[in-house]
């Protein structure tokens, strides 16, 4: 009987050690407001999120891409179009359908709080005017409710010489909001014709945030146009244009603009 309960009670403060962590930095679905978080950089010291960045060297003169808003076509062709489902290696961690509709759309479908969390990730984005994150809208596929995504033609693979100093300052600012711990080479696309930059595969949001704090706000020190945007935001306004979207998004979402601020 003691040796039972002996087991019982390591079993327990195993999971006590495992949970409390998680607990803490808001892993999952919910929002736990802590401030550890953004003593973490993910990837060491010099990195954000995986990719060499030196704060003191990058230019400051290179032009932003404009946000072009969202098409309708698109948007409905996406929501109600009929489609095929195309067999194609998409990689990256999380579950995906690849699916072709008429007139040359094509679209990416994730189920679940995947794909909950890639229509929040183009919500902000939208809600922000950067433009970062392609079309998503709701859909049920195959019986299993998601997010579809459009998918940008004539893309190349991201690389962090491809692109621009403003462009990557405001994908830094946007995934410290949307507290994204996964923006690695493999997790935004670059179009060569434009030099826009997408940002797909934003799944590991709403976890253990990239970036520190100071090192967003210098950056926000040149993005003056995105820093009038967020100083001037307000709660109820951009609640509203992230629309349905979990209760636990928009306050996580929140408090890391109101740091901000």
């Amino acid at each position: 009987m003691t040796t039972h309960r002996l087991l019982q009670g390591l079993i327990v403060l195993l999971t006590a050690l495992i949970l409390t962590p998680l607990m803490l930095t808001g892993c999952g679905n919910g929002f736990s407001v802590t401030t550890e978080y953004t003593k973490n950089y993910q990837g060491g010291s010099g990195e954000y999120c995986g990719l060499p960045w030196d704060y003191a060297g990058i230019p400051t003169t290179e032009a932003s891409t404009p946000y072009a808003g969202e098409d309708a076509t698109i948007k409905e062709t996406l929501q109600t179009g009929a489609f095929t489902i195309e067999d194609r290696a998409l990689g990256g961690a999380t579950a995906k359908l690849f699916l072709v509709f008429s007139g040359g759309v094509s679209g990416v479908f994730k189920s679940a709080v995947d794909g909950e969390k890639e229509i929040a990730a183009y919500l902000l984005s939208n809600a922000l005017k950067l433009g970062l994150v392609p079309l998503t809208v709701r859909r049920t596929v195959q019986g299993s409710a998601g997010g579809v995504q459009y998918f940008v033609e004539n893309t190349q693979a991201g690389k962090a010489a491809n692109i621009s100093a403003n462009n990557f300052r405001k994908m830094m600012i946007f995934d410290f909001i949307l507290r994204n711990r996964d923006r690695d080479t493999s997790n935004f696309l670059f179009v060569p014709a434009t030099s826009q930059v997408v940002a797909i595969d934003n799944a590991a949001s709403f976890y253990l945030g990239c970036g520190i704090l100071s090192d967003i706000k210098k950056s926000l020190e040149i993005e003056k146009t995105l820093a009038a945007t967020l100083k001037a935001l307000d709660k109820s306004a951009l609640y509203t244009q992230l629309d349905d979207i979990p209760e636990s998004y928009k306050s996580a979402i929140w408090y890391q603009i109101s740091q901000l601020k």
